[in-house]
C-alpha cells in the first residue's frame, strides 16, 4: 500500500505535464476571435474533448463492426475531428462576427463624420453614434464608450475593437483614439477610410460571385454526392444478398469497405475544404476552420441518411 501511493502520485505528475504540455501547444491555435474565453480555456476544452470523442468513437465502431482493429484505428480520428469541432464552431462565429463589423464600417464612418463636421468632438460623435443600429458593431461600440467614460483610458476602451484581427477596423479606432486623445481634425482621413472599405469589399464581392459556382459544385460533390452514392452502394450489397439468400461477402470485407468508404470521404472533404477556402478567401486556414466542420456534418448525415434510411425502405 506504502509504494502504490507513491506510483499513483508518480503517474498523475506525469499525466499533469503531459496535459500542461499539450495545453501549451495548442493554445496558440484555440485563440476564439474577440472570445471572452483565453486560449488556455479552449486548449483544454479540446483535450477534453478528443479524449471524450476518442472513446465513444472507439465503442461505437467496435459496436457496429465488431472488429478492434478497426475501432482503435477509428477512435483517434474521431477524438481528433471531435477536438477539432469544439474550437472552429466559436472560431467560425467570430469571423463572421467580425466580418459582420467590418461590412457596418463604411455606413459607420459616414455617420461619424457627419456628426464629427458639425460638433468638433470624437467623444460626443461616438457617443451620437452609439444611438444608431450598426449590426454586431453597436454592442461593440456601447462597452467600448462605457469604459472610456467610466476610466478615460483610450487604449483600455478601444482595445477590444483593435484586437479582432482585422485591418480595417484595427486602423480605424486607431484614428479614432488618436483624435480623441489629441483633438485632431480627422475627418478627411475618416473619408478616404470609408472609400478605401467600399473599394475592397467591392472587389471581394466580385471575386466571390465569379467563384461562387466552383465553390458550390466542389463542396456538393464532396458534401453531397460523393457521401450519396456510397452509401446506395453500401446499400445495394444487403439488397443483393437479401435477394439471392446468401452472404456475398463476410463482416470483415464489409468492415473493410465501410472503413475505406468513410476514410476516403473523410480525406476528400478535407482536401476540398482546403481548396475552397484558398479559392474564396485566400487562405487555407479560413477553409478549415469555415467550411471543414460543416462539410463533415454534412457528408456524415448523407452518408448515414442514405445507408440506413434506404436499408429500412427497400429491405424493411
Amino acid at each position: 500500500m506504502a509504494g502504490a501511493q507513491p506510483q499513483g502520485r508518480f503517474k498523475l505528475r506525469i499525466y499533469a505535464r503531459l496535459h500542461e504540455y499539450l495545453v501549451k501547444k495548442l493554445a496558440t491555435y484555440c485563440d476564439i476571435v474577440g472570445g471572452p474565453k483565453g486560449p488556455d480555456y479552449w486548449a483544454r476544452t479540446t483535450i477534453t474533448a478528443g479524449l471524450a470523442g476518442f472513446v465513444l468513437g472507439f465503442l461505437l465502431v467496435l459496436v457496429l463492426m465488431g472488429n478492434v482493429f478497426y475501432a482503435l484505428a477509428a477512435g483517434p480520428v474521431i477524438g481528433f475531428f471531435a477536438g477539432y469541432a469544439v474550437t472552429t464552431f466559436p472560431q467560425t462565429a467570430a469571423h463572421n462576427k467580425v466580418d459582420a463589423i467590418e461590412r457596418s464600417l463604411p455606413l459607420f464612418l459616414s455617420h461619424l463624420v457627419s456628426t464629427y463636421a458639425s460638433r468638433k468632438n470624437m467623444r460626443d460623435a461616438l457617443i451620437m453614434s452609439t444611438h444608431i443600429d450598426y449590426g454586431q458593431l453597436t454592442p461593440e461600440l456601447l462597452s467600448a464608450m462605457r469604459i472610456y467614460e467610466a476610466t478615460s483610458d483610450v487604449g483600455q476602451a478601444f482595445f477590444r475593437l483593435k484586437n479582432l484581427g482585422n485591418r480595417y477596423i484595427s486602423r480605424t479606432f486607431d484614428i479614432i483614439s488618436f483624435s480623441i486623445e489629441s483633438g485632431v481634425d480627422i475627418g478627411k482621413t475618416l473619408n478616404m477610410m470609408t472609400s478605401d472599405i467600399q473599394q475592397t469589399m467591392q472587389a471581394r464581392d466580385d471575386k466571390n460571385s465569379r467563384t461562387g459556382l466552383s465553390v458550390w459544385m466542389v463542396f456538393a460533390s464532396s458534401a453531397l454526392f460523393y457521401p450519396l452514392f456510397a452509401g446506395v452502394g453500401f446499400t445495394i450489397l444487403a439488397i443483393l444478398e437479401n435477394l439471392l439468400g446468401a452472404t456475398l461477402y463476410s463482416a470483415n470485407d464489409k468492415g473493410l469497405l465501410l472503413f475505406t468508404l468513410l476514410c476516403y470521404m473523410v480525406i476528400a472533404v478535407c482536401l476540398d475544404a482546403v481548396y475552397i477556402g484558398q479559392v474564396r478567401y485566400g487562405s487555407v486556414k479560413k477553409g478549415i476552420v469555415r467550411f471543414l466542420p460543416f462539410m463533415l456534418g454534412v457528408a456524415a448525415a448523407v452518408f448515414i441518411i442514405s445507408m440506413t434510411v434506404l436499408q429500412t425502405v427497400l429491405i424493411g
